[in-house]
């Protein structure tokens, strides 16, 4: 019986595993619940780690949100006025003609005016409203750089309020010296006042006030103005749009009357019958747009909505400056009490 028991031990698969193979094993059976665990801990710590400083958290953010608040209250309002117009078409029949009779009057010596080259008014007057020329202009003519800077600008003195010159304008004045007043007059800029601003500095302040749209399908166009004074920004577009009607209108009127004067003193050298048909047919043509310009008080722009005086602000938007102030200082102290909590950590594990 014993003999038999020793043949079947014996005879029985030995499995013999190596240390590595073990330790291999018994890491796989373990890992994931030891990860589970670890997570699990690290989310409870750093919760933990974020309620010990509670109350930064909630102070440092209502600080941030109420100095946010306070700057939008703090914040100039901007009112906005806006004129809605559609492009008038007055450009027709004369171009027309100088298109297609203007291989005939070459070969007779007539020299026709190649007309505005594909621009239509509207986009020639849109080009215009943004100029520098044409916002230069009226700057000047209606007094605006007092208005436009007026924090620069004193009311008891009616005068510009003197600059007081920095460190570094002094150091800068130091090495370099005074400009020569030959120099300034080669460069070809305006005189100013002490503590005025250039033209060219009311021009680039007056084109962040101004705006201008086109709306794809229906074509109309939309000219807006935003400004701290609702009546004075309403002025500003009415004016605008009829002044660069106007312009535009006199163009067109003295393009037209030289265009006349022109063909009337070729008339008597043209020999060929049907030419001096051309010839009176585009004078007639001119005719009818002066008459066009002159009667039209709305030659390039049919206004449709004219602005109006604004009753509320567009800018600042105060609840989302507000709603940003609070997701930032809730962000800034988060993060505050993060580093707070791993230095003490840190601390503690020394």
């Amino acid at each position: 019986m014993v003999s038999d028991q020793k043949t079947e031990e014996n005879s029985a698969p030995k499995i013999e595993l190596t240390h590595e193979e073990l330790k291999k094993i018994l890491c796989v059976q373990q890992a994931p619940d030891e990860r589970y665990v670890d997570d699990e801990i690290d989310l409870a710590e750093l919760w933990q780690g974020l309620m010990r400083y509670k109350v930064l958290i909630i102070g440092l953010t209502m600080v941030v949100t109420v100095v946010a608040a306070i700057v939008s209250m703090k914040m100039t309002p901007k009112y906005e006025s806006t004129v809605l117009m559609a492009p008038v078409s007055s450009e027709g029949a004369s171009s027309g003609l100088l298109a297609q009779y203007g291989g005939l009057a070459s070969m007779a010596g007539i020299s026709l005016p190649s007309g505005s080259g594909g621009v239509s008014q509207a986009e020639e007057a849109q080009a215009i409203l943004m100029s520098y020329r044409f916002l230069s202009e009226y700057i000047k003519e209606k007094a605006l750089k007092p208005v436009l800077f007026y924090e620069q600008w004193s009311m008891d003195k009616q005068d510009w309020i003197s600059k007081k010159e920095g460190i570094l304008a002094g150091i800068k004045l130091s090495l370099l010296g005074q400009p020569s007043k030959a120099d300034f007059e080669y460069q070809g800029q305006e005189v100013l006042a002490d503590g005025e601003p250039s033209m060219a500095e009311s021009v680039r302040v007056f084109k962040q006030l101004l705006s201008i749209s086109e709306e794809g399908k229906t074509g109309l166009i939309r000219l807006k103005i935003a400004w701290i004074n609702p009546v004075q920004a309403r002025i500003w577009a009415n004016e605008l749009v009829q002044r660069v009607d106007d312009e535009l209108r006199q163009k067109a009127i003295l393009e037209s009357q030289d265009i006349i004067e022109y063909m009337q003193k070729k008339l008597p050298s043209i020999e060929l019958q049907d030419l001096r048909m051309i010839a009176l047919s585009m004078i007639e043509e001119q005719v009818k747009k002066i008459t066009f310009a002159e009667v039209n008080k709305e030659y390039v722009f049919k206004v449709i909505d004219p602005a109006i005086v604004a009753e509320k602000p567009v800018s600042p938007k105060k609840g989302l400056i507000v709603a940003v102030g609070f997701i930032l200082g809730l962000m800034l102290s988060v993060f505050v009490a993060l580093i707070l909590n791993w230095r003490k950590n840190k601390l503690e594990l020394k």
